[in-house]
């Protein structure tokens, strides 16, 4: 089946964690200390999906209000990815969908940002700080204008009112770590990998141990 694109709203300071992490996760396994809530937090073990907003379909505001209720200052963005629909699941009696799985970054398109200090807030968190890789920031294309008009102005729709979803995730926060601290291995033996031939089969010794660990996230790009 052909690739359908798909808005996910989250908060700045979670998306600018994402990108360091390298997925996207569910918030009830969200890899970090302090998750800021928004619409993750009303849907905790999957990632909410909307299809493109038009003029009769737009995104609900309730993620955007719960951040707010959080804090006034806090900022929201719309990130954009092209998933295959047979590969997620679709909540009963509505237009949204959802993957209870991780979300590579590099699968992201586009970022909607909420206005211009939104964006300059994400470039400080993952470029300037040096969290993120520049080359995975520039491959990524941004825009800091027509924002409000993708939100329904009703702020009374909310995601948790669709369904209770409370199904297992395959995978949990401690094997999250566990994955992270094996990409950041991974990425040390790269680098070492260049000045010497030994390094060099060390390398690719190590990557062969992650073919398996990634192979379930193959399905959704």
């Amino acid at each position: 089946m052909a690739k359908q694109q798909f808005y996910i709203p989250i908060c700045v300071d979670n998306l600018a964690q994402y990108f360091a992490f390298g997925f996207i996760t569910p918030a009830c396994v969200f890899p970090f200390k302090n998750h800021m809530p928004d619409e993750f937090s009303l849907q905790p073990q999957r990632i909410p999906l909307h299809s493109k907003p038009s003029a009769a379909n737009k995104i609900p505001r309730a993620g955007l209000q719960r951040s707010r209720d959080e804090d006034e200052n806090l900022k929201s963005a719309l990130v954009i990815v092209s998933l295959d629909v047979s590969k997620l699941e679709k909540s009963e009696g509505s237009q949204w969908f959802y993957l209870s799985d991780l979300l590579p970054i590099y699968l992201i398109s586009e970022i909607i940002f909420q206005d211009e200090d939104a964006f300059e807030h994400f470039e400080y968190l993952t470029n300037i700080t040096g969290r993120v890789s520049k080359d995975l920031c520039d491959s990524i294309k941004y825009r800091k204008l027509g924002f409000e008009k993708l939100f329904q102005t009703d702020v009374s729709v909310c995601l948790s009112d669709v369904d209770n979803y409370r199904a297992p995730l395959k995978f949990d926060k401690h094997s999250l770590l566990k994955m992270s601290g094996y990409g950041a291995a991974l990425a040390l033996s790269y680098v070492m990998a260049k000045n010497a031939e030994v390094a060099n089969d060390a390398f690719k010794a190590l990557a062969s141990l992650g073919t398996l660990l990634f192979s379930s996230y193959q399905n959704i790009v």
